[in-house]
């Protein structure tokens, strides 16, 4: 789940990592996850 702002430059993600720790390629969508918004 995802939200964003309508008038400030705000964006929230709903994440939950324990949920995919026990799918084949958690960690790596957890990796690709801390790398979207990384400056």
């Amino acid at each position: 789940m995802a939200a964003r702002h309508k008038d400030y430059p705000v964006e929230v993600v709903k994440f939950h990592p324990e949920s995919i720790k026990m799918k084949p390629n958690g960690m790596k969508i957890f990796k690709n996850f801390l790398e979207l918004k990384r400056y």
